[in-house]
């Protein structure tokens, strides 16, 4: 069957969020969503299931990914999206939606996101964010990341945006490598010391290429 990139569907929601929560954790020892909904990986990953199933479609939502089969089997991921169609505002319904949480339980959530949104970086109305970027550990090493982007890339051309953008933890050569291959160039980064103790990372980096 070979390799095929296409759409993602609700029915991939199991293997996608493995490979979103591998998309959280790069380098690091847990997963950046671990700390989003302070869970443990199972319940975290079901959180990530329900995000991509929700009926509000935020960066999460299988409508905003695509997929790299290899003989059949997911093995890689990524999505793409604005800040006005699938950014914040959409997340916080899908949130709502998908956790029940009460206003106490969003206050819990900035608690423990505190120190990754000192080093998250702005998302301009104007730019293409890629978000969610992951291949299960077999399947690296065969350009998949590179034809997912090029799929994420085209579709944000179709919605008329001419510039992409991508963050990463600092430190995560490896991806880091993967996205100048693709186009990305580095264009700055933010660090905090308040992130770099919860998550042993300085900071996140961000990366934009032409569309």
């Amino acid at each position: 069957m070979g390799t095929v990139i296409r759409p993602a569907g609700p029915e991939d929601k199991e293997k996608v969020a493995q490979l979103v929560y591998l998309a959280g954790s790069g380098h690091l020892v847990n997963s950046l969503f671990d700390g989003m909904f302070g869970s443990s990986r199972p319940e975290t990953l079901k959180y990530l299931e329900r995000l991509f199933a929700a009926e509000s479609r935020s960066w999460f939502h299988w409508s905003r990914c695509f997929v790299a089969e290899v003989d059949g089997e997911v093995a890689a991921t990524s999505c793409g999206y604005s800040e006005t169609d699938g950014g914040l505002a959409e997340l916080k319904h899908a949130l709502v939606e998908t956790t029940g949480w009460q206003p106490a339980g969003y206050e819990a959530m900035g608690e423990r996101i505190r120190p990754l949104m000192k080093v998250k970086p702005a998302a301009p109305h104007d730019v293409w964010i890629v978000e969610n970027v992951a291949a299960f550990p077999e399947f690296r090493g065969r350009g998949l990341v590179r034809s997912l982007l090029q799929a994420v890339f085209e579709k944000g051309r179709e919605k008329g945006f001419k510039r992409a953008q991508i963050t990463l933890v600092i430190g995560n050569v490896e991806a880091e490598r993967a996205y100048e291959k693709a186009g990305f160039r580095p264009f700055d980064e933010h660090t905090d010391a308040s992130f770099e103790k919860v998550f042993g990372a300085p900071g996140m980096r961000t990366f934009v290429c032409d569309l």
